[in-house]
């Protein structure tokens, strides 16, 4: 075959105008032209040119090259050359490549054309042969075997390369039929055997330029052990399938099988009204679910649990506790008797005197016709036997003398003395003993005067010794005629000094036989106790030193602190803890520097002290006094006066910081709250969260006095804190966000912008004179 005679402005005639045309394949009818984007050439099919037959529109004068090989030899025309029609190309034929359109030429075979490429009939021309590239599909992204058609007569596959989705082989026999990078090899599945080209490496199959701008879509999926989801995607974006799930009922196809809330197990589920819950039968109907099941009712006494508790007839008795309430069997109490009651068999005189209580034995000791077992009054004496001290023997009156819990209705010892009544010579009152003191025949415990002297127990102060007189010295209440010791004073009267006058010490000062406490002049110094000044001690002479009615003779301790004149280091000034703080010998009581420092401070006897020592008991001589308050540092508990007690002050000597001062920012913790200019301080500044550390924060701010991540930023206004190339100032790019928060995304002039012109007669070719450079197609 040779190439066919020139005719028009291209080779052949098969095609209208000068279009691009397909190898192989019948052209197919001219899609309709789009601005700057070309429209998809079919598979198989190439461009023609949307102008038609008079070349190029928009003032493009026939024959420019096309975009992408400015400075390449040959171009714009050659072999190779980017083109957009028939009309671009010295040959007259542009046709689509891996590469996009490119020129071709008309060819004998093979070895006339560029490497790998082949020579192939143009069908519906006159045997019209072109080089063509039989890879152009290689590695495009397909969801059927037509879409990776070249008209080679090649049985090129649509394989499927995971989740991804699938993309063109090129069918080959053997590596060298592949291009680099390519290995001819056998995919798996598919319905032939034909060995195809595809990539090596991690990366698969490269997404293009040209596969982008055509945006050849592919079937991915996203699979797990619930199913497979599938979704549609051009290679430059992500897979968008759903994730497959457990199937749940919320009428969706969670698992992808095309089916809605098949096979969805559901847990039982409660159906609640007052009465209680029941559980129910949980269906899937319309996405929603739905209860089914009986609701509780009120419990009734038949052996069943009407309101779903887990438990039947409660409420209701069961006295012997059985599991079986009392209306549903004939012997309540399970003690073997029965009763009368509906469905049992009637009992008549052997019926259970107690049905509600065990008691085989039917005991009623009142013959009431209530057993004792039940009967709350047995001896029917009308106290009932919780309180009744004799149960089973009438006893309304419930005496009980020795308080034995047994009443004396049916105690055979009443006053519980171990002697029975009937030989007790006082039934009623304790006396085991049966002692009779006066022989009356009554014994002493219950007779009101056991002696016989005539005075009545128990007034009689001597009740087993008469004593008709009834005298009592010390008012013990028991009478001078039996006791041992009549003054009381815990010394018998034989050897009492002063048998009728208390005196238990015995004391006897000069030794004359008769106890002080009864002795007028018990020191014998022949001055009586009343008028000596020392009636303990012996001084006729009376000295009496400090003249204070004491004598010298007696008085060891004249300031009366407890501590003995020898030994008192103010024995004239009362001092009983003898504090001498600087060890001078004189008591801090009388003296006149109490803290050894050589100032003056007041005590009974000192001069005034001028000036006064501003701390009395803490050696001071610098009498340091910061607050100025008249008590020195070295003993005021808050010595710069700011109301901080040293103790809590976090800065004791400075009078500006303490609990409660305001925060400033000054680098100090000013209100000891062991912080340091913390938030809201007085001088603070408003930061901004500045989460991308770009400069700008967003809406949220603290006073702080100095920057703390991520409140860092000094103004607001950033509209993405997390994006640090977003915020107010940034250059806006191409790229759907907008980059420096003015509120528009992708305006004209934006950082990656194309040049496109107005296409008024929608042929695909702008004006040279009105452009503008947007991210996208705009006008």
């Amino acid at each position: 075959h040779g190439p066919a005679a020139c005719t028009g402005g291209g080779i052949g005639g098969g095609a209208a105008g000068d279009g691009a045309v397909a190898a192989d394949d019948a052209p197919a009818a001219l899609p309709e032209a789009r601005e700057v984007v070309f429209p998809d050439p079919g598979g198989d099919e190439g461009i023609a040119d949307p102008a038609g037959t008079d070349g190029l529109a928009d003032g493009r004068a026939d024959g420019e090259g096309a975009a992408g090989d400015e400075g390449v030899p040959g171009c714009p025309g050659a072999v190779g050359c980017g083109c957009e029609g028939n009309g671009d190309c010295l040959s007259g034929w542009c046709v689509d490549t891996r590469d996009g359109l490119r020129c071709t030429s008309s060819c004998l075979d093979e070895s006339s054309c560029p490497a790998g490429w082949t020579c192939t009939v143009l069908e519906g021309t006159d045997a019209q042969f072109v080089c063509t590239d039989p890879f152009r599909n290689l590695c495009r992204p397909c969801r059927e075997v037509a879409d990776c058609a070249t008209g080679t007569g090649k049985k090129n596959r649509c394989i499927e390369a995971g989740p991804d989705g699938s993309f063109c082989g090129v069918a080959c026999e053997q590596p060298g039929d592949c291009p680099d990078g390519y290995a001819c090899v056998l995919p798996a599945g598919g319905a032939d055997e034909s060995r195809q080209c595809v990539p090596q490496g991690p990366d698969g199959c490269p997404c293009t330029e040209k596969f982008e701008a055509h945006g050849y879509v592919t079937t991915c999926h996203a699979e797990n052990e619930h199913g497979r989801c599938l979704a549609e995607r051009t290679c430059d974006v992500p897979c968008g399938a759903r994730t497959p799930a457990a199937e749940t009922c919320n009428d969706a196809d969670d698992d992808c099988d095309g089916a809605t809330d098949e096979d969805v197990t559901l847990p039982p589920c409660p159906l609640t009204n007052s009465y209680g819950t029941c559980m129910g039968t949980a269906r899937c109907v319309g996405g929603e679910q739905i209860c089914e099941g009986d609701y509780a009712g009120a419990e009734l006494c038949n052996g069943k649990d009407e309101n779903c508790d887990g438990r039947t007839d409660e409420g209701y008795p069961d006295y012997d506790g059985d599991g079986l309430a009392n209306c549903i069997e004939c012997d309540d109490d399970g003690d073997g008797v029965p009763v009368e009651a509906f469905g049992c068999a009637p009992c008549g005189d052997a019926c259970d005197v107690c049905p509600n209580a065990f008691d085989p034995a039917q005991t009623d000791t009142d013959c009431d016709g209530s057993g004792d077992a039940c009967d709350a009054d047995d001896d029917g004496d009308l106290v009932p036997d919780a309180l009744d001290d004799c149960p089973l023997v009438p006893d309304p009156a419930q005496i009980d003398s020795d308080a034995d819990g047994e009443g004396d209705a049916c105690d055979p010892d009443d006053d519980g003395d171990g002697v029975p009544d009937g030989a007790d010579d006082c039934p009623l009152v304790p006396d085991p003993a049966q002692a009779d003191l006066d022989g009356d025949g009554v014994g002493d415990a219950c007779d009101a005067d056991p002696d016989g002297d005539g005075v009545a127990d128990p007034g009689d102060n001597c009740g087993t010794v008469p004593n008709p007189g009834q005298e009592d010295l010390d008012g013990d209440r028991e009478g001078d005629a039996c006791d041992a010791d009549d003054d009381g004073d815990g010394v018998a009267d034989a050897d009492d000094l002063c048998p009728r006058v208390p005196d238990p010490g015995q004391q006897d000062t000069d030794l004359d036989t008769i106890g002080d406490a009864c002795d007028a002049d018990r020191d014998g110094d022949g001055l009586g106790n009343d008028e000596d000044n020392c009636p303990g001690t012996y001084n006729p002479d009376q000295e009496d030193m400090d003249g204070d009615g004491f004598g010298d003779a007696c008085t060891a301790d004249w300031d009366a602190d407890g501590v003995a004149n020898v030994d008192d280091g103010c024995p004239l000034v009362a001092d009983p803890g003898q504090e001498d703080m600087d060890q001078d010998g004189a008591g801090d009581a009388c003296d006149c520097d109490i803290d050894g420092d050589g100032l003056a401070n007041a005590n009974p006897g000192c001069p005034d002290p001028d000036p006064a020592d501003v701390c009395a008991r803490v050696a001071d001589p610098g009498q340091e006094d910061m607050d100025g308050d008249g008590v020195g540092d070295r003993c005021d508990p808050d010595r710069d006066g700011d109301g901080d007690p040293n103790a809590a002050d976090c800065a004791p000597d400075d009078a500006a910081v303490f609990h409660g001062q305001v925060e400033a920012c000054n680098g100090r913790d000013d209100d000891c709250d062991a912080a340091t200019d913390e938030e809201g301080a007085t001088a603070c500044v408003p930061r901004y969260e500045d989460a991308d550390a770009d400069g700008w924060g967003g809406a949220k701010s603290r006073c702080l006095c100095a920057p703390e991540a991520p409140w860092t930023a000094p103004k607001p206004g950033d509209c993405a804190d997390a994006l640090a190339d977003v915020h107010p100032g940034a250059a806006e790019g191409c790229d759907g966000v907008d980059n420096d928060c003015d509120g528009a995304i992708d305006e004209q002039g934006a950082v990656g912008c194309s040049t496109y012109w107005r296409d008024v007669d929608g042929d695909g070719f702008g004006m040279d004179a009105d452009s503008r450079c947007t991210c996208a197609p705009a006008f």
